[in-house]
Parts: structure tokens; C-alpha cells; sequence
């Protein structure tokens, strides 16, 4: 092999948290994250292969590479959201003579969908195939599935290699960072512990580190910590918390870090401790619902010990916000979530949460379940999509029956939950609530409000709408009044509620117009159920 053309699939959905279309205006941000799973993959193969990353999220679509005429092979990377568009490269990747090959989560989860259009799948990690598939490839006798017999060994998973996309990565809010692999629990609805293990598997402290350093140096002031649970072995995040405390004394200005990890952390003060001296700009926490019923069903056991409101003020009276995973739509929920979910949401002063509806994931226990009682529903919208229901976006759609209120009440509810949570108002109280609910000030440099993030917002609030840019003064004014070292967190909280009070219009209209599209399908406003099919609740 003498040229490799690595690309990340776009998500074509025109609400995705993948890409950040409005943010160019302001931050000449483009894409939430670097692709760390091309970058790695880069950096296992060898110095005599021309080696370029494509990411669609930044450089928009590959059609035009010239590589694509030229190169020995094509890997795609996909979540499952983004594997419609991934076909399609492929069909013109292949079209061209071009070999391909498929990566990533999505495949991984549902292997069978994806044989038909590409040459060569990888299914889980790759650190233990990549290479032999590049000694098969280059013996002419590249195989049609690579399948890890074993978990590697995250310390064996090389250094990412960047350089093909220096230039890009001024676009990119996060660069990523992989940590550790694996979660303890088994939330019916997640497949990570089935793609990855229950037991934690975590990459030397020293070269977590060596990567933070890498992408400080290419310019970069932000990185996501890539774990599906940060905290999941919390001897060995603390040890690293307390290197990246060290290392931020080394930069002129320190670098600021987000991570996925679970509540537990709230009766942990030194790691929440951590966390805050670390400079963690936010955390992404899965709250999911207070509907402790919900809770048991969906096996997120670590959730339902002690209050969820007062657990979630706990961890945020560090000075570090949550950005809570909120879903609605678990077979315990009524239409009465709603209302209980924005109550929740505004007691426990969660700035910014992240609201999906329950969808069944290929690979998942919950798919499992609903595929075996006929709940699986094919969104008429997407019929010409094989598999439709796998490329959804929980953002706007869902592919399942619900068993306590209709499809249309679930969505009509969710809209309503969306428009009430982005309201400027709302968000105005839980800010206020957020900074007032801070008992400890993180001990990190604090930036000069003269020239900081809230100044730079400041001076954009004339391209904003009337109700927005005067909330914003008056939430920066009233927090350098209370607690000034708050002020860039406040700051760029309010950036990104720009950016999600901007999406909800988009939102309110894909989901009417899929509403109004089921109704017309289906007048009683609810598909038929299978022969055989149970919408009994699951069990808690």
C-alpha cells in the first residue's frame, strides 16, 4: 500500500451535534471534535504510506478529493448516524476502483447491514487487526472481516498522528483524547459495554499526557477526554487529574478539558476536587430521567441512590457545570415526563442539558427487547434508506413504540420539553441557580474580563436577537457582581445556548413534519402493532 484516504462520514441529518453550522459566524468552529479514530488509525500505519485524513464535518463532502482517483484504499469511520452517508461514499469510492474498507461503532454494532457495500469490515478496536490487514493487503489477500479476538491493551494503542490536518484543527471546538475504554454498568441502552467490556481498560498516564502536550502545541485549548466513563476506575483518573494539574502550570494559559463520567462522583469531594483544579470547562453526566422507575428499568442503578436534584447541585458546587443526558420516552414514562423532566431540569440547575427520545441502537440489550415484541418501527420518512431506523437522529426522531403514551404525544411532549428548556428565560434561572449553588472556587488562572471570553461575547450580542443579547448582559453583569471567577464559565455557557436556541426552529419543523407525515400514514396516529407483539412496560 503506498496511499491510505482516511474518511470521517458526515451526519446528513440537518440537526446533529456533530457539526456546529451556525458557530462559524462567531467562532469559526465547524465540528465538536477531532477524528481521533482516523488520527490513531494513522498512526498505526506505517512511515511509507502517504496517509490523509478527510473529515466531511470540516472539509464537506469527499466527492471531490482527488485521492479518491489515486489512492490504494478508503477507510470510512461511522457511528451508526452517520453510516447512510458512509454507503455512499463507498458506492463512489468503489465506483472509482477504489478498495474500501469500514470502521467504527456503527458497523460494529450491526456488521450484517453493511457486507453489501464495502470490501473489507472492521468490527470492534482495531489496534489488533489494522496491522494485519495491512500485511494481507499488501500480499494481495486482504480478508472481507477483521474481528479482535481479544480487548487490546490500551497501552498499546499508538500515538495519533495529526499532521494531515494541522490546518484544520482551528475548527474544531475539542480535540480528542482517548484515556480508557469500557464501562462498568449496563444501561439496556447503550452498547458500550458490549463493544468494549464492563471491565476499564486505561492508556498510561504519560502518554495521556504526551497527546494533551501534542495538540497544545498544534494550537488547540480544549480537549475532550475520550472514556465512556472518565471515573470508572478512580484510582486511575485521579492520578491523571492531578498530571494534567501539573501540566497546565506548564502552558502560558491553561488548557481546559470535558469528559464523560456518572453521578458517583458526587460523594467524592477530592475527585470533584480534581475535576474543578483540572479546568474542566463541563461534564457530560448521565442523569437520563427522575422518573425512578425509568431508572430501574433501564438499569442505571448508579442513579437512584440519594436525590438526583441534589446530587447534581452537589457536583456543580465545584464551579464545573453538567451537561446532563436527558431522554424521554422509557416504557415507564407517561405524558406527565414532560413536565416532571422541566421541573428537574430547572431545581437542579443543569445550564445546558442534552435531550434525546429513546431510540433502540443496533447491538443494544434495549433493541434486543423491542425487536423481539414487535416495537421496532420503520419511519416512513426514511423508507428509501435500507435499515432506515438505524440513521435517526434522537435529536428529532424516534424508532420505537412507546408503551405509555402515543408516538405523536411522545413527540408533541419532547417539542415542548425543547422549546421550554432554550427559552432564554429558563436558561437565565438556571444560570443564576448554577452560580449561585457554587461553594467552592475552582483554583485555576481566571481570565481578565477585559479581554476574555465574556468580553469577545460581549461584543458579538449585536448579532444576536434583542431577547438574547440583553439576557446575556444581564447574566454577566449580575455574575461579576456574586462570583467574578464564574464569569468565562457563564460566558461560554451562554455561547452555546446561542447556538441551541438558534437549532430549535429547525427542530420544531422536522418534527411537525414528521408528525404530520405519521398521521397521514398511519390516521389513528399510531403504526399497526405486529402480530404477536407485546406493548406491555418493561419490567423494573
Amino acid at each position: 500500500m503506498k496511499s491510505l484516504l482516511l474518511v470521517s462520514a458526515a451526519n446528513d441529518h440537518e440537526i446533529s451535534a456533530w457539526t456546529y453550522d451556525d458557530m462559524p459566524k462567531l467562532m469559526k468552529k465547524k465540528a465538536f471534535i477531532t477524528p481521533l479514530q482516523l488520527a490513531t488509525v494513522a498512526g498505526m500505519t506505517g512511515d511509507d504510506v502517504e496517509v490523509v485524513i478527510w473529515d466531511e464535518h470540516v472539509r464537506g463532502p469527499v466527492d471531490e478529493c482527488a485521492l479518491l482517483d489515486t489512492c490504494d484504499v478508503v477507510g470510512v469511520t461511522a457511528f451508526s448516524s452517520h453510516l447512510r452517508r458512509a454507503r455512499k461514499i463507498a458506492q463512489l469510492a468503489r465506483a472509482r476502483g477504489r478498495y474500501v474498507v469500514l470502521g467504527g461503532p456503527g458497523v460494529s454494532a450491526a456488521p450484517d447491514t453493511c457486507r453489501e457495500d464495502f470490501d473489507t469490515l472492521f468490527i470492534g478496536e482495531t489496534e489488533n487487526t489494522w496491522p494485519q490487514f495491512l500485511a494481507d493487503f499488501d500480499a494481495g489477500d486482504p480478508k472481507a472481516e477483521y474481528r479482535s479476538a481479544d480487548l487490546p491493551d490500551m497501552a498499546e494503542s499508538p500515538l495519533p498522528k495529526w499532521e494531515s490536518i494541522a490546518a484544520d484543527l482551528p475548527y474544531y471546538v475539542s480535540g480528542g483524547v482517548q484515556v480508557s475504554r469500557g464501562c462498568p454498568f449496563n444501561c439496556e441502552f447503550c452498547g458500550v459495554w458490549q463493544i468494549f467490556g464492563r471491565k476499564m481498560r486505561t492508556k498510561p498516564v504519560d502518554q495521556v499526557i504526551e497527546e494533551v502536550r501534542a495538540l497544545e502545541k498544534l494550537g488547540l485549548r480544549h480537549v475532550l477526554f475520550c472514556s465512556d466513563n472518565f471515573v470508572g476506575t478512580p484510582k486511575y483518573a485521579k492520578e491523571l487529574l492531578r498530571a494534567v494539574i501539573a501540566l497546565n502550570e506548564e502552558f502560558s494559559w491553561p488548557m481546559m478539558f470535558t469528559a464523560e463520567l456518572d453521578v458517583t462522583i458526587a460523594r467524592d469531594p477530592e475527585m470533584m476536587s480534581l475535576l474543578a483544579d483540572s479546568n474542566f470547562s463541563g461534564l457530560l453526566v448521565g442523569i437520563e430521567t427522575p422518573n425512578v422507575e425509568s431508572l430501574k428499568e433501564t438499569r442505571k442503578r448508579q442513579n437512584l441512590r440519594g436525590d438526583l436534584v441534589e446530587t447534581v447541585r452537589r457536583i456543580q458546587s465545584y464551579g464545573v457545570p453538567i451537561d446532563g443526558s436527558i431522554i424521554v420516552g422509557f416504557d415507564h414514562d407517561t405524558t406527565e415526563i414532560f413536565e416532571q423532566q422541566y421541573q428537574f431540569i430547572q431545581d437542579a440547575c443543569i445550564p445546558l442539558p442534552k435531550m434525546h427520545m429513546l431510540k433502540a441502537i443496533a447491538g443494544t440489550e434495549l433493541r434486543t427487547r423491542m425487536d423481539a415484541a414487535g416495537r421496532i418501527v420503520k419511519v416512513p420518512q426514511l423508507d428509501d434508506a435500507r435499515g432506515s431506523d438505524d440513521y435517526l437522529d434522537a435529536q428529532i426522531h424516534t424508532n420505537i413504540l412507546p408503551a405509555g403514551m402515543s408516538r405523536v404525544e411522545l413527540m408533541r411532549g419532547y417539542l415542548w420539553l425543547i422549546e421550554k428548556v432554550f427559552d432564554w428565560g429558563a436558561f437565565e434561572t438556571r444560570i443564576a441557580g448554577y452560580v449561585d449553588n457554587v461553594q467552592r472556587q475552582p483554583q485555576t488562572k481566571v481570565e481578565d474580563p477585559a479581554i476574555g471570553t465574556a468580553a469577545y461575547l460581549r461584543g458579538c450580542t449585536d448579532r444576536f436577537t434583542p431577547e438574547a443579547a440583553t439576557t446575556i448582559h444581564r447574566m454577566l453583569e449580575r455574575t461579576e457582581r456574586v462570583a467574578p471567577f464564574m464569569l468565562a464559565s457563564v460566558a461560554r455557557l451562554s455561547f452555546r445556548q446561542v447556538f441551541e436556541a438558534n437549532r430549535v426552529h429547525v427542530i420544531r419543523k422536522e418534527i411537525l413534519e414528521q408528525i404530520e407525515l405519521e398521521e397521514t400514514v398511519w390516521p389513528v396516529a399510531e403504526p399497526p402493532v405486529p402480530a404477536g407483539a407485546s406493548m406491555e412496560a418493561a419490567p423494573t
